[in-house]
């Protein structure tokens, strides 16, 4: 055969070689490589063919040993539009029923009818797509609505897929098989995905069809409960059968189990595709329909019971033919009988050598079992039928391939090539009858048989050259006695143009595409892309999946947008996966421009890169241009709404979320999810709560998303009681859940609880995590644990930006700006990249150590040197440098060139400065400013009356306490609290609840002696009460930190330190008063206010008393 294919292109190398134009590569950014160089017709044909001289290129008969199919198919592509020929689109419109199986495809078979055999391909790569479509997402998640269709990439861009199709086990495997192999649950899962419903919809198609087609394509056995189901071989009788009746319809139990049996939340096989037919016959009623079913292995079977149940169940259904491909058997006599009688046409395409399609039963071949019942024993035959369990009988009209007819498969190709879809497929395009040889001029590329089933190829066609990196070739000389260089060094690229390259490539046989692919996607779903590459550049035979693989790898990486392009730019004939990658590597590295323009130079694009856009513009705030593509998109799928209401929830923009939430078609757990999110940053809690609530179907995500929002919306306790009811419900909680408890223990300073979670991260897979890492460093800082912060980050194996942020920003709040600083330079020196929020902490650091003009540096530096934008959280941190160190001008100077509207904590930082330095004009502006953004913010009214208190003007007071009465402002009383034990206690100014207020009173009296006597006097201007010095004094004594140090004192071991923290800014009084405390008691005691740490020891405190 060999020779004979040779032969073929030895002849058609004869012809004359008509002009070709030059063909410009689609969807590139880059320039065309240039054109070959100006020639007649006449010299382009002469020169080509007489540089083509095939005794230099294949010696003798060594030719198709180096000539690889590739290369082969390329020169065919190059030198004659015929070399690869389809089988001819013809319009079926008067003969489409013959062509449905009307006659039993009589005379279309034997030789195989052109058109026929076009159909047939087709319904095959229907069945590819289900493939497909289940290996890209195998798993069935537990809130998958199976209402929804997944998105199939069809391979006939003339139908749409209308619903989805799961078959689930009546088995099941044991539990520990789940906990032994986690990550391969969905080979366990009783229900999963399995194939499609599909209609024709395009007017031309339907016109050349002669009637709208309703596809149903079903994939074969890829599950361990399916091939336990596949081995339950015993015949069962059919539902609603008459036992007593001969040549009862018997069906293998596995195959109905699965037609039949429901899962928890998604419906049978048989009440979804009977259901999806009724509706699709009902709203197409009045047209010309056709059903047509098809299925490979597993799906060949249930095609069958599909068709049977569709002509059962709709009396006046349109023509049902099913198009079989390596089916096994699937029932009795009785069955094929059944289907007959029903005028259910069956065409069995089955592979000579495939031995799955003689199983199961008890005859092992239907040529015996005729020849028995014609030489009269069909009565004992009917009699075993109906009595012996595995009594089984193929149904319909068979096409039967040969394995040892093609040129190319190994004529002992092994049991899974032979019963492999892509080599049915190939096998069926060459095709042209029983006593024909191999169609030399089929279509088909061997690259998806490549990559599959490379073993099974013979050896003269899996050698490969190096096509990785083609050269333009120049133009050819014009010398009659030119030639081209020998094979090894001719190489082609995507637009159909020599290339060639200097030096002798080696030749390799890579015994199994499959697994270096494989081995390529474990390598980088593990981070390793370098292994991953060194494996990508040792395949020498790389298949579409093994570029895209690898591509995948360096588009998931920011920073390696050149290396992609690189890599994307040498894929010889890149899929619509490949350009979707590519895609979204723009994005990933922000390339806005690049992105559109390599959308729109796209030459095929599906809904993802449709998705992938909107998501881009979505994530970078750009939904202006997301709604514009939104509304021009040709098709949407519930991953396209999400993106939209996901969008407009990042920015901020609830009520468009919401508008379009309505608006969809399907309200998924992920677009309800967004809206969860929406009303939480907008502090919406209550509207929250009762979509979650209204939610039959939560994810991960749902429930961390609630948790978080309680945290951030200061109910911390909430959220913890959400965890306790999201384990009690069994989830597992994962990073972001403890992320998310962590910040509840910061937030209500609950070290003992985030130690307990601690533990629990050590004892658990996420001990290494670094965004669980990176939380525990948080906690412990905002705990006033700075030491096992330290240690945590001094551990950790990886660190990220946001791991040296939160080291950085606990330093600085506890007032360790000289650490703070130096991790900052140590930061930099490892060549990690600052980003906005390291700045936030360095100038808080300068900030609390009074470091101005350091601060000022800083702030310069961000912008110039790190193209860092300030944003109002670091305006706020300059100007409360600033204000803090006297230079109030400056600070409102800074606020006034401020690009941007300032926010309420700036003009609350800047009045706290006016306290420190008693400038009351600069306070009534700031009082002025921040009342006018927020007029019921109890802050700026008692910040005022502070200043106006300092300066002794208590008419002042009294005119902000009035005004505050009048716009029914309430203040926020302050209060203290530390834990004892498991117990969080609180204390308030003048506490008179507390069940120990009588102890704690004795022990503060006891103090003020002590402390009286060591030279202590309170600071009575902390007193902001137009009342008596004495009766200051008795206030200033019940303020809520004392009250806490003296339970602390009482309750608390010596050797422990006293952590107290505070919703309020320390008070002088109090600041002093604990300085002498901690030196007579002999205690280190800690107290976190609002805005940062004061560690007091030996009668100092670590802020320098500054703060």
């Amino acid at each position: 055969m060999t020779k004979k294919h040779l032969s073929n292109l030895e002849k058609l190398l004869q012809k004359e070689a008509k002009p070709e134009p030059v063909i410009q590569k689609q969807g590139k950014t880059g320039e065309n490589r240039g054109k070959q160089g100006e020639k007649t017709e006449e010299n382009r044909g002469r020169n080509l063919l007489e540089g083509l001289n095939l005794s230099r290129i294949w010696p003798e008969m060594k030719a198709a040993e180096e000539m690889s199919p590739r290369h082969l198919i390329r020169l065919h592509r190059m030198l004659s539009s015929k070399s690869m020929e389809y089988s001819p689109r013809n319009n079926l419109g008067s003969r489409w029923k013959e062509y449905h199986g009307c006659k039993d495809w009589l005379g279309l078979l034997d030789p195989l009818d052109e058109n026929l055999r076009r159909e047939l391909v087709r319904y095959g790569e229907f069945i590819q797509a289900a493939y497909h479509c289940f290996h890209s997402d195998p798993a069935t998640s537990a809130n998958e609505n199976a209402h929804v269709a997944r998105d199939v990439s069809l391979p006939d861009r003339s139908y749409k897929v209308t619903k989805s199709l799961y078959a689930t086990s009546s088995i099941g495997l044991p539990k520990w098989v789940d906990d032994v192999a986690p990550d391969l649950g969905w080979m366990t899962q009783r229900s999963s995905w399995i194939g499609y419903v599909a209609v024709c919809d395009d007017k031309t198609e339907i016109q050349r069809m002669g009637r709208r087609d309703i596809v149903i394509a079903l994939r074969g056995t890829a599950t361990c409960l399916e091939w336990g189901e596949n081995l339950r071989d015993v015949l069962v009788q059919m539902p609603g059968e008459n036992e007593l009746v001969d040549a009862q319809p018997k069906v293998e139990c596995g195959f109905l189990s699965l037609y039949k049996t429901g899962g928890a939340k998604i419906p049978s096989l048989a009440e979804s595709v009977i259901n999806e037919v009724k509706r699709l016959i009902e709203m197409y009623k009045g047209e010309s329909l056709s059903i047509t079913v098809t299925g490979h292995s597993l799906g060949a079977a249930l095609a069958l019971l599909v068709a049977d149940d569709i002509s059962t169940c709709s009396p006046d259904a349109p023509p049902v033919a099913v198009f079989s491909f390596g089916g096994p058997r699937v029932g009795n006599k009785g069955f094929a009988n059944r289907l007959e009688s029903k005028n259910v046409k069956v065409l069995r395409i089955v592979n000579k050598q495939d031995v799955i399609t003689k199983v199961p039963g008890m005859f092992v071949s239907e040529a015996i079992d005729k020849k028995l019942r014609d030489t009269g024993a069909s009565g004992v035959l009917n009699l075993l039928d109906n009595s012996m369990p595995w009594a089984y009988s193929h149904v319909g009209t068979e096409l039967r391939v040969d394995t040892t007819k093609s040129p190319f498969l190994k004529p002992d190709a092994d049991v899974a090539c032979c019963h492999d879809l892509e080599a049915y497929l190939h096998l069926v395009d060459g095709y042209l009858g029983s006593n024909e040889s191999f169609r030399p001029n089929a279509k088909r590329s061997l690259e998806k048989l490549l990559s599959e089933q490379s073993a099974n190829i013979k050896k003269l066609y899996t050698s490969k050259d190096d096509i990785s990196s083609p050269e333009a070739l120049p133009a050819a000389p014009s010398s009659r006695h030119s030639q081209l260089v020998p094979s090894s060094n001719v190489k082609f690229s995507r637009n159909g143009q020599f290339s060639y390259k200097k030096g002798h490539l080696e030749h390799c046989e890579i015994d199994d595409v499959v697994s270096s692919n494989k081995k390529i996607t474990s390598f980088i779903r593990s981070g390793d892309l370098d292994s991953a590459f060194r494996v990508f550049e040792s395949v020498k035979v790389k298949t579409v999946i093994t570029w895209n693989s690898i591509l995948a790898g360096f588009s998931r990486k920011y920073g390696f947008l050149e290396e992609a392009r690189q890599l994307f730019d040498k894929i010889p004939e890149p899929n619509v996966v490949s350009y979707n990658t590519m895609l979204a590597c723009y994005w990933r590295n922000a390339d806005i421009q690049a992105a559109k323009s390599f959308f729109d130079q796209m030459p095929v694009k599906d809904v993802a890169s449709w998705n992938t856009m909107i998501s881009g513009f979505s994530q970078n705030g750009l939904m202006g241009e997301a709604e514009e593509l939104f509304r021009v998109m040709p098709v949407r799928n519930e991953v396209t709404w999400n993106a939209m209401v996901a969008g407009y929830v990042e920015s901020g923009e609830l009520e468009s979320a919401l508008e379009l939430f309505r608006e969809a078609p399907v309200k998924g757990v992920i677009a309800r999810t967004a809206i969860v999110t929406g009303y939480m940053r907008s502090g919406n809690v209550e509207m929250a709560e009762k979509m979650f609530q209204e939610m039959v179907e939560k994810s991960m995500v749902t429930w961390n998303t609630m948790i978080s929002g309680y945290i951030e919306n200061g109910r911390a306790e909430d959220g913890m009681k959400l965890v306790k009811k999201m384990v009690g419900s069994g989830i597992k909680v994962n990073d972001s859940t403890l992320s998310s408890l962590l910040l509840g223990c910061s937030n209500l300073s609950a070290l003992k609880l985030g130690k307990q979670v601690h533990q629990h991260v050590v004892k658990s897979p996420l001990y290494l995590d670094m965004t669980v890492g990176t939380s525990l460093i948080s906690m412990y800082s905002k705990c006033g644990v700075l030491e096992d912060a330290w240690k945590l980050f001094v551990e950790m194996p990886r660190k990220d930006v946001v791991t040296w942020n939160a080291m950085i920003s606990g330093y600085a709040q506890h007032g360790e700006s000289k650490k703070a600083l130096s991790l900052f330079d140590e930061m930099r020196r490892k060549g990690m990249k600052p980003d906005w929020i390291t700045f936030v902490g360095v100038l808080s650091a300068c900030n609390h150590a009074g470091l101005v003009n350091l601060g000022i540096q800083y702030f310069e530096q961000m912008q110039n040197n790190y193209g860092v934008k300030p944003k109002p959280d670091h305006y706020t941190c300059m100007v409360d440098l600033l204000g803090r160190a006297g230079k109030l001008n400056e600070a409102v100077d800074l606020i006034r060139k401020m690009q941007f509207k300032p926010h309420i904590a700036l003009f609350g930082s800047l009045l706290g400065s006016c306290r420190i330095h008693r400038n009351l004009e600069v306070a009534e502006f700031a009082a002025k400013n921040l009342l006018g953004l927020e007029p019921t913010n109890a802050a700026g009214y008692v910040q005022l009356a502070n200043v106006y208190a300092a300066k002794n003007q208590w008419e002042g007071v009294s005119k902000v306490r009035k005004s505050m009465k009048e716009n029914k402002v309430i203040k926020s009383p302050g209060y203290s609290w530390m834990e004892v034990g498991r117990v969080v206690h609180e204390f308030r100014s003048g506490d008179r609840l507390h069940p120990d207020l009588e102890s704690i009173r004795m022990k503060l009296k006891d103090l003020e002696k002590k402390m009286k006597l060591a030279g202590y006097v309170p600071d009575l201007d902390s007193s902001l009460h137009d009342v008596g010095e004495e009766q200051k004094e008795q206030l200033l004594l019940w303020h809520s930190e004392k009250l806490a140090i003296a339970f602390g004192l009482m309750k608390l071991p010596p050797e422990m330190p006293i952590r107290i923290f505070k919703n309020l800014r320390i008070c002088g009084d109090c600041h002093q008063a604990t300085k002498v405390i901690s030196a007579i008691e002999t205690r280190e005691i800690i107290v976190r206010d609002t805005t940062r740490f004061h560690h007091f020891k030996n009668g100092t405190c670590s802020c320098g008393d500054y703060w």
